[in-house]
């Protein structure tokens, strides 16, 4: 290839093949390898933009949950203790009452107020279908000194915190001002009536201007043990594990024969 100057002074190379536009198309193509990174860019950029959408939306989740969150409370119950407690003062005369062990769980972040609890107890008797019970004392232990009157205290709202629970021994007693009337009778004669019982426990809150229902239990009482209760707190076994117990039994000697 020979190099020269023509008239108007020019570089000139004779020889040289003459230059062909720029395929600016080839030229990304070969630096991005056919379009590959390119592809592969938009996929990070995607990827980058699904993790932080991602960790957006956590973030929120547990503002929400640690801070937004409005009261709510869960109710959870053992079994209660049935003992005999006046019914009105200086009558003579006694009432079904129990000993009910409460554990009261705030879910939400936002405290709240447990205002008050009522129960419905429903028999299968036609004399006396169903009566209302109320909270009347705390009481320091689930025993049968709970109802002696000593280290009671009067039952009031309770206040729970964000993420707090609180476990209270609860003292229930009949309703005297609201029919239907409890079963009374003089403490050597208890009159129940036997056979199932259920138990209902009703919930008033700060979340709701209406009681709201919570837990049911059952549970049986034998003609023998309504006689005994007069004398010595019961704690009756729940209808619901009897029937978990028969189950249990019945699917252990299956697998075992």
């Amino acid at each position: 290839m020979d190099i020269y100057s023509n008239h108007e002074g020019e570089i000139v190379f004779k020889g040289a093949p003459p230059l062909q536009p720029l395929d600016k198309r080839s030229l990304w193509q070969g630096m991005t390898g056919s379009g590959r990174i390119c592809k592969s860019t938009r996929g990070m950029e995607m990827w980058s933009i699904l993790l932080s959408v991602t960790a957006l939306l956590i973030s929120g989740y547990v503002l929400w949950a640690t801070h937004l969150k409005s009261f709510q409370v869960e109710v959870e119950v053992g079994s209660p203790m049935l003992a005999l407690v006046e019914h009105k003062k200086e009558s003579g005369l006694y009432a079904l009452g129990m000993v009910l062990p409460i554990d009261l769980v705030n879910t939400g972040a936002r405290g709240g107020t447990v205002k008050d609890m009522l129960i419905k107890l429903d028999t299968e008797n036609a004399d006396y279908p169903f009566w209302f019970m109320h909270p009347y004392f705390f009481a320091d232990e689930y025993s049968a000194k709970a109802l002696e009157g000593k280290n009671r205290e009067v039952f009031h709202p309770m206040y729970v915190r964000g993420k707090e629970s609180i476990f209270r021994n609860i003292i229930f007693t009949p309703i005297v001002d609201r029919n239907p009337q409890p079963p009374t009778f003089p403490l050597s004669k208890a009159e129940l009536p036997a056979g199932k019982y259920t138990m209902t426990l009703f919930l008033l809150d700060s979340s709701s201007s209406d009681f709201r229902k919570v837990r049911q239990l059952s549970f049986r009482l034998s003609e023998e043990r309504v006689a005994l209760i007069s004398n010595t707190p019961y704690i009756p076994r729940l209808l619901e594990v009897m029937e978990a117990r028969d189950r249990f039994f019945k699917s252990t000697v299956k697998i075992t024969k």
